[in-house]
C-alpha cells in the first residue's frame, strides 16, 4: 500500500465515522475530510465502499 492509498483509506474511515455519528451534511463532511469538490468526494467514496455517502449513512443508522 502506498502512502497516498493509506491516507485515502484513513480519510474514508473518518468520513464513515462522521456519517454514522453526526448530523452534518454530506457536503460538510466531504469538505472537512479534505476533498476539494463534492463530485470528487462522491466518486472516491463510492469506489471505496460501493455506496454513495447518503446510502452509507442510511445503512449506518
Amino acid at each position: 500500500m502506498t502512502l497516498s492509498e493509506y491516507i485515502l483509506q484513513e480519510r474514508i474511515a473518518k468520513v464513515k465515522e462522521l456519517l454514522a455519528t453526526t448530523d452534518w451534511t454530506v457536503t460538510d463532511i466531504g469538505e472537512r475530510a479534505g476533498f476539494q469538490t463534492k463530485s470528487h468526494f462522491f466518486t472516491i467514496f463510492k469506489k471505496a465502499t460501493g455506496l454513495t455517502p447518503s446510502q452509507y449513512r442510511d445503512t449506518a443508522l
